[in-house]
Formats: C-alpha cells, structure tokens, sequence
C-alpha cells in the first residue's frame, strides 16, 4: 500500500516532534507499507524555521528522514512556496497513486494532490483538544475534518454525540 504521512516537522524541528512522526513513518514502513512524508510549511510564519536560515526546518526534517531511510520519500512545501525533497512532479506522481492519506494532528489542509487520495483518515494525536474546539463552533477545523472519509483518536473514552464524535 502506498500512504503518503503528514506532519510538522519542518514547522517543529526538535527531536521530540520529529520522533512522534517517524513513528509512524517507520512502523508502516516495516509493516512493508511504500511511505511518503508530506509538510506543508507554506502557511508558518517562520517562527520556528529560522535559526539562522529559513531553511533550518527543512535541513532538519531532511537530515532525520534521509538518515531513517526515506531519502526520494519526502516533499515539503515551504513558506515562500518553494517545494524541497521530490519535485512537484514527483509528488503529484505519488498522489495520483496513493491508497492512503494519514492526516497527523490535523497537520495538513488536505486540499489540492491530496485531495486525489481515495482514502484520507484524519489522527487525532492530541485527543480532547480537537473535540474542544469542535464544540466552540471551529469552522475551520470541522472543514478540514470534512475533507477525510475517517476519523482516528488516541483518546479511547471522548464523546461528543452531538459533534458526531463517539467512542463507541
């Protein structure tokens, strides 16, 4: 199965968030899984992507994924727009041939190539705070829920039955 992985890497380059999202590049890896990770930086402010560059995030990201073994696995799209790891043309490749998109802490607008995938699971790795902003009315957020066909929490026992959010 080829799945394409978002997360936010670039946006967070610190060991701790980069180990959170290898962990699920790794385990679909070795489950034998074809892995692409995806970030799109574009809308940041840059606030964590400057440490005497714009472009420390993207030479973190691309140093933990090369050394991991996903080195031609990767694209990210950063906040001028420029696209590092596979070319645009590359990446709309894997898009149009992808099986599955895991959406990670909502990382991802899920829109344009990613929007091709048949199947698109939004994560919720953060579990309670997605369902508190559902329930003071984000519309933001319950667009981008929208766009996916499933919805995955880590937290076993939150409910929201009037959000369509249950843990049964």
């Amino acid at each position: 199965m080829r799945i394409v992985v978002t997360g936010v890497i670039v946006q967070f380059p610190y060991a701790g968030m980069a180990w959170h999202y290898l962990n699920w590049l790794m385990g679909l890896a070795g489950l034998g899984h074809e892995v692409y990770y995806f970030e799109d930086a574009s809308r940041m402010s840059g606030l964590y992507l400057h440490e005497g560059t714009r472009h420390h995030g993207v030479r973190f990201a691309a140093g933990i994924l090369n050394s991991r073994g996903f080195r031609g696995c990767w694209s990210v799209l950063d906040p001028r727009g420029e696209r590092h790891g596979l070319d645009l043309t590359a990446w709309k490749r894997i898009c149009r041939s992808a099986d599955l998109f895991l959406n990670l802490s909502g990382s991802s607008p899920a829109t344009g190539d990613l929007e091709r995938i048949p199947l698109r699971v939004y994560v919720d790795t953060d579990p309670g705070l997605a369902q508190a902003r559902l329930n003071r009315g984000a519309l933001r957020l319950k667009r981008l829920m929208g766009r996916h066909q499933a919805h995955f929490t880590y937290g076993e026992t939150l409910s929201f039955p009037r959000l369509g959010v249950t843990s049964g």
